[in-house]
């Protein structure tokens, strides 16, 4: 029976290491394949910097709003071998874990041989095992075999051992390719989300415009006029409101929450624009004041910190004006949370930290959008003293 075993596991071992050979090949290929559509995405983005450079016009935004889309598209094709990379990665993993499994299987059962083997020789006296063998050199070789069968036992025991923690590290490994693909089947469809906002914005441009460059001047006015009348109303509410605020009695104001550090409004995601960032797609007209964290389209958002509400804008009959929340908080801090798809605080309420202020939203045309966005996220901006600052650098 132990040769048997012997014979038939090479055999095994031999289909399964063609399946895994075969299978890292399909990754190499697909790696290969990644990184053409990388350089075409890195083709894509120099395109988009250079039209960022020039001049604002109506045919120079279509220009960069196609190349992003373009660029997404690409992106999202890496993302989806990247996901088939993580398949094979699953697929290679569960033949490794198949081969491991099998090889103890087989080994369990060459123990079980062996133990039958050095049990049947224990039951046989002394006396009966000399009497059994013609010659000494008969008696020796028997006794030699006994202490093979018990060093053998002890290799397959060491073997089973390490392929038991070589399955483990396979198993962990696999948990590991099916958290990252869960993780890039996320991603995959926030950024059909980004391409499907990038193509709104382009028809909504070509619309509001009627193809006309003076009419894209006119609302590229109006934009840039929106955004400085938002930011003159944040940074004249909140010194309106702590003006306020340091006239009552200590107990009624902020001072005893002194110290008080921000926490993320959304769960902790994908920073999508950061504070300042080059590459925001609305820079020619305002610097980006905040970060924009992704989170799904009606995402609960927190109070990053404990204070009074100091304006909530709403979007009245849901047109796509951009809603926000101001709250003021200690220390000279602020927060303002933007493109809110619903507000759910009131002006002048105290809010503590972590209480729902609203839902989150910018998916383009939605309740409370705004026309800046490409795709559901939440702005959140961090002012110190009325004056935007890096929310990074408060944020744990």
């Amino acid at each position: 029976m132990l040769m048997f075993l012997v014979s038939i596991t090479p055999m095994v071992s031999r289909a399964q290491t063609n399946d895994i050979t075969d299978l890292n090949k399909q990754l190499e290929s697909n790696k290969k394949k990644i990184d053409e559509l990388e350089e075409k995405s890195k083709l894509y983005q120099k395109t988009i910097e250079q039209k960022r450079r020039e001049s604002i016009t109506l045919k120079n935004q279509i220009s960069i709003l196609e190349s992003e889309v373009e660029k997404a598209s690409i992106d999202l094709q890496i993302k989806n071998r990247e996901i088939e990379e993580q398949n094979l990665a699953l697929l290679t993993t569960q033949a490794q874990i198949t081969k491991a499994e099998e090889r103890i299987s087989d080994q369990k059962e060459n123990i079980a041989y062996v133990l039958r083997s050095i049990y049947a020789l224990d039951q046989t006296g002394p006396l009966q095992i000399i009497l059994e063998n013609a010659t000494l050199s008969d008696y020796f070789q028997l006794a030699e075999k006994t202490n093979q069968l018990q060093q053998n036992l002890q290799l397959t025991l060491d073997s089973v051992k390490e392929h038991k923690t070589q399955l483990l590290a396979f198993k962990t490994e696999q948990e590991t390719y099916k958290a990252t693909l869960e993780t890039l089947k996320q991603e995959t469809e926030e950024q059909r989300e980004g391409i499907r906002g990038k193509q709104f914005v382009r028809a909504n441009l070509l619309e509001e415009t009627k193809n006309s460059e003076r009419t894209f001047q006119t609302l590229l006015g109006h934009l840039k006029k929106e955004q400085a009348e938002i930011n003159s109303d944040i940074v004249f509410i909140e010194r309106k409101l702590r003006e306020e605020l340091n006239k009552k009695e200590k107990n009624e104001g902020l001072e005893y929450l002194i110290g008080e550090k921000l926490m993320w409004p959304v769960p902790k995601n994908t920073i999508t624009a950061y504070f300042h960032d080059p590459d925001y797609p609305f820079r020619n007209i305002f610097e980006h004041p905040a970060v924009d964290i992704r989170s799904a389209q009606g995402t609960a958002v927190r109070a990053a910190a404990s204070g009074y509400i100091g304006r909530a804008k709403r979007d009245i009959g849901c047109k796509g004006t951009y809603a926000y929340v101001l709250i003021v908080h200690t220390d000279g801090l602020s927060t303002v949370y933007g493109h809110l798809s619903q507000i759910s605080v009131n002006e002048d309420q105290f809010v503590r930290q972590g209480d729902i202020i609203g839902l989150s939203g910018a998916a383009p045309g939605s309740c409370g959008s705004g026309n800046l966005t490409t795709g559901s996220h939440l702005h959140l901006e961090v002012r110190k003293n009325g004056i935007p600052v890096d929310p990074l650098a408060y944020l744990p």
